[in-house]
């Protein structure tokens, strides 16, 4: 399909590329929120001016450094977890800040104070919404009707580890990731990304209902006693166990079903 074939380009073209892209795409938002707003203001569309070429300096001119200073070109946004939106809403909430104080206490003629706060709520909402939409349809957790037949997996761990696995995972052809479990009986019944998390003690209806056959232990600071408490109580089930590759394979945001190792007698002596 056309859009497959755009997806893949995307993905395998180089860095800078997509950072350009990326600048460029918040550019337009930052367009479409002056537009949008000044409407919404004055209840008509307009000709460009000088005061919504003004709105617009200023716009790009707060946005786009400090979006560059906090990294967020930098981000490769599919693989991204809370600490990249937690960075993005900081950034949004500096620029709205400042984008309201600066037409709120500087008189630029024919720009009602209103618009001060209005552009960045909607830019707000456009930036926020790109990136959940590339995250959507370049990562997130696949197509579900495009991955027939792939094993699914739980991920023993949710803490960090485990979630960098997940993300690491996301797009994998060879496993589709179903959920987590972890021994923190707060967490039970919430989702993490998306992704339910599990009672180790309801793993058979885990199973049972996500058709899992596979088990990555995501749990680097456990004790290899605690470890074979859980491969002893994972026994039964007759799933497929891995361990997880060093932590450092994991900064990079990508890793592999082939990274992963089944786990010996040995791990645990």
């Amino acid at each position: 399909m056309l859009v497959n074939k755009i997806k893949l380009n995307l993905l395998s073209s180089p860095r800078h590329f997509k950072q350009f892209l990326a600048v460029a795409t918040d550019s337009v938002i930052c367009v479409i929120a002056v537009a949008a707003s000044w409407s919404l203001q004055h209840e008509s569309w307009f000709e460009w001016a000088m005061p919504q070429f003004w709105m617009l300096a200023v716009g790009l001119a707060l946005s786009l450094p400090l979006f560059t200073l906090n990294g967020l070109y930098r981000a490769i946004f599919r693989y991204s977890g809370l600490q990249v939106l937690y960075t993005l809403n900081k950034v949004l909430f500096i620029y709205a800040v400042l984008y309201f104080l600066i037409f709120s206490f500087v008189v630029i003629p024919g720009v009602p104070r209103t618009l001060g706060v209005m552009q960045p709520v909607l830019f707000a909402f456009g930036v926020f919404s790109s990136r959940l939409m590339v995250r959507r349809w370049l990562g997130g957790h696949g197509n579900k009707k495009d991955r027939i037949g792939v094993p699914c997996a739980l991920i023993y761990g949710a803490g960090s580890a485990g979630r960098q696995l997940a993300m690491g995972l996301a797009m994998s052809p060879e496993v589709m990731i179903a959920g987590y479990l972890d021994d923190d009986d707060r967490l039970h019944g919430h989702h993490l990304n998306g992704l339910p998390i599990f009672d180790p003690a309801n793993l058979g209806l885990a199973i049972r209902k996500k058709n899992v056959s596979q088990v990555f232990l995501a749990i680097p600071s456990a004790s290899r006693r605690r470890r074979s408490e859980i491969v002893d109580a994972l026994l039964p089930y007759h799933l497929v166990v891995r361990t997880l590759p060093g932590l450092m394979d994991l900064t990079s945001g990508k890793v592999q079903v082939s990274d992963l190792k089944e786990l010996e007698i040995e791990d645990l002596l």
